[in-house]
């Protein structure tokens, strides 16, 4: 026998009742993932003052949300550092900052008050214009079941994970032919920089922009 960290009691039927966990370990798409660990990395990281994680469930998706104080913290730069600490499925989808905390009666950060991460996002549709932001909304829109996404979209903020990142990756690199690891995705989460990043490795590949066929080019024979 081991302690699991569950709360449960039994019954008059002899069943087990489940009432949810009583440390901060939460399931995740197969993932046993540590909230503690995360807000760690998070407050390690310079300007966060506070930080709480929560597992929240949106359109039938479990999801992380990391909610933090600190002025100047930008929330890109901070999941950058949270790539340097921890593996990519324990990274948030949302990160949200806030000026303070909502408190309960005993002063504890009253997590049922935390804002709904997506309530306030604002999406301004911006139309591909070649044929790599085409290819790419495609994917975006079959991978993350979203209609009309534009080249200003960000990963996260349609409900990107660590799962979605990978078959996002995976098509990527099979279509357009290239090596593009996970954590561009997660660092460059703009569908327009992607895009970007793609042409660029394509040109580099292209056997006329060769290193080699680059310096018999501006090489001058004497």
């Amino acid at each position: 026998m081991y302690n699991t960290g569950d709360l449960c009691s039994w019954n008059e039927s002899g069943s087990i009742k489940y009432y949810g966990r009583i440390d901060h370990q939460i399931k995740i798409r197969g993932y046993r993932i540590e909230l503690e660990e995360i807000v760690s990395a998070m407050l390690s990281y310079q300007g966060v003052q506070q930080s709480v994680v929560v597992g929240m469930e949106l359109d039938g998706e479990k999801y992380l949300a990391g909610y933090y104080t600190g002025k100047g913290v930008e929330s890109s730069s901070l999941r950058t550092h949270l790539l340097d600490c921890l593996p990519e499925y324990m990274i948030p989808t949302y990160l949200i900052s806030m000026e303070v905390f909502p408190l309960t009666p005993n002063g504890k950060i009253d997590k049922r008050a935390l804002p709904n991460p997506t309530a306030e996002l604002v999406r301004e549709y911006v139309a591909p214009t070649n044929e790599t932001e085409h290819a790419l909304v495609a994917i975006w829109e079959e991978v993350l079941n979203k209609e009309e996404i534009g080249i200003k979209d960000n990963f996260f903020e349609l409900g990107g994970h660590s799962l979605k990142g990978i078959q996002i990756v995976s098509r990527i690199n099979k279509e357009f032919g290239v090596k593009l690891e996970l954590k561009e995705l997660f660092i460059s989460p703009i569908l327009e920089d992607i895009a970007s990043k793609v042409s660029i490795i394509q040109w580099a590949k292209s056997p006329k922009n060769s290193e080699e066929n680059i310096i018999k080019k501006d090489t001058i024979i004497l």
